[in-house]
């Protein structure tokens, strides 16, 4: 097949200048040419002759012009003849030229139809055999082109297969990971809700942990110390993280003179809160009155009072206006630590300042006004009991059972002479104090000062009975329950 195109390429080939040049041979012309005719010798010399001839008689002279014009164009028709001779024989030149040329392009397409049908009888012949061989090829090629067909469709049911089996895992992993993350997350929303719950629970007992404590406040008011350590107590159970708790419960032990326990209790709270403040100055006041506690010249004592002094101190600087659980500024707790170490002037200053935290209170003026009487200075002595009268009177009046106004209206009214009425607030002292405080004791210590400052028994027989009747009381006390 491809020799066959090759030949019919080569035949136009051929064909294709010899038609370029048939079209540009020069075309043979039809008309003949009209040569222009040119003037002869003769005629020139008749136009000269009648010139020289002039003298000749018109007549001859006549008849030889016209001879010689008739020569003339005789010469004139020649010469035309001749040309047109020559025209004729250039015309049959070309013809014959252009002749040949048709002859010879009849020839060329004679032999190219020849060689034409002789290479397609050629290309047939070859053109079988090729077509035949083509047959076997496209056979051949065929099957090669199913085997390729199947060899792909082979390959791409592997990789199809390979990718079902990867997508198949990856979702299996996906689904794994995805089960992971929801139990994952179940199982933070379960120890969310727990949480949730253990916080509503703990917020519940932090609820009623905080209503104890105004119970308990109470009670200790009402010098049921006992119940009120129960309270807080139970408030712990429910609460373990209210430093207020801790606080109080140590106060309370503090003042029954379970000290070790009070500080145990009071170093929890500064556990939950370092800057608790209160807590801070109760460990002072426990400190004080260990000390307080122990004989004179015991080298511990002076120890813990130094201890006592740096805590209190320290709070007081934090906040001056600090006040106890008793109403009381912390400053008068201070004042007291002093006046045992003998620090008059410290103590007195320390006084001035819890005066002015709580003017209505007369635990700082009384402590004021001891000092002052054991100093010696009885007119400032007077008007500092007589201010502390009036404020305790008003004290018992507001609280019925505040065993402390009771004992400092009892004091100022001896101080001021008004014994009767000293009985009388004696006796309501007696009632009101509870068996395990120590205010009794705290009032022989004053009246013994007061004693003193007055001159002996003798010149204050007054303080002297009321100093017997309070040890008989204590006495009574002290006595086992029938």
């Amino acid at each position: 097949m491809k020799r066959l195109m090759i030949a019919l390429l080569a035949v136009v080939l051929l064909a294709l200048p010899l038609a370029a040049y048939a079209q540009t041979a020069t075309p043979l012309p039809f008309d003949p040419l009209t040569p222009t005719p040119k003037p002869t010798a003769a005629a020139v010399g008749a136009q000269a002759i009648p010139q020289a001839d002039s003298a000749l008689p018109a007549e001859i002279g006549l008849a030889v012009g016209r001879a010689e014009l008739a020569a003339d164009r005789a010469e004139v028709a020649a010469d035309q003849a001749s040309f047109a001779l020559e025209a004729a024989n250039a015309a049959v030149e070309r013809a014959d030229s252009m002749l040949n040329q048709f002859q010879t392009l009849e020839a060329v397409v004679s032999i190219i139809g020849f060689a034409l049908t002789a290479l397609l009888i050629i290309g047939g012949l070859v053109g079988l055999n090729r077509l035949s061989s083509a047959g076997k090829e496209v056979t051949s090629l065929h099957h090669e082109l199913d085997e390729q067909i199947a060899e792909a469709k082979a390959s791409a049911r592997a990789e199809i297969d390979a990718a079902r089996l990867e997508a198949r895992e990856e979702m299996q992993a996906a689904k794994a990971q995805l089960d992971g993350e929801l139990a994952r997350r179940q199982q933070e929303l379960e120890t969310l809700r727990e949480s949730a719950q253990t916080i509503r629970t703990e917020a519940a007992r932090a609820r009623l942990a905080s209503a104890l404590l105004p119970l308990g406040e109470q009670q200790y008011k009402a010098a049921d110390l006992e119940g009120a350590i129960a309270t807080y107590e139970r408030a712990l159970e429910l609460d373990d993280r209210n430093p207020v708790t801790y606080y109080r419960l140590g106060y309370v032990y503090n003042r029954i003179g379970q000290f070790d326990r009070a500080l145990e209790q009071l170093a929890e709270a500064l556990d939950i809160d370092k800057d608790f403040l209160p807590a801070k100055a109760a460990i002072g006041y426990t400190y004080r009155r260990m000390a307080e506690a122990l004989p004179d010249g015991d080298n511990q004592r002076e120890l813990l009072f130094a201890e006592a002094e740096h805590r209190l101190r320290d709070a007081l600087d934090q906040q001056t206006t600090l006040m106890d659980d008793d109403g009381e500024s912390w400053w008068g707790s201070l004042g007291g630590l002093y006046k045992r170490r003998g620090q008059s002037e410290l103590a007195k200053d320390a006084y001035r300042r819890a005066c002015k935290v709580t003017p209505h209170s007369s635990y700082p003026f009384i402590n004021l006004a001891a000092l002052e009487m054991k100093d010696g200075n009885r007119d400032a002595m007077t008007r500092a009991f007589q201010h502390v009268e009036r404020v305790a009177r008003a004290e018992t009046q507001a609280q019925a059972g505040n065993y402390y106004g009771l004992a400092d209206l009892m004091t100022a009214q001896l101080a001021l002479g008004k014994t009767a009425e000293a009985q009388d607030t004696m006796l309501a002292l007696f009632d009101s104090v509870p068996a395990n405080e120590n205010t009794l004791d705290l009032v022989l210590d004053t009246l013994r000062l007061m004693q003193a400052a007055l001159g002996g028994e003798a010149a204050a027989p007054a303080i002297t009975q009321a100093m017997q009747a309070i040890q008989s009381e204590q006495a009574r006390r002290s006595e086992p329950s029938s």
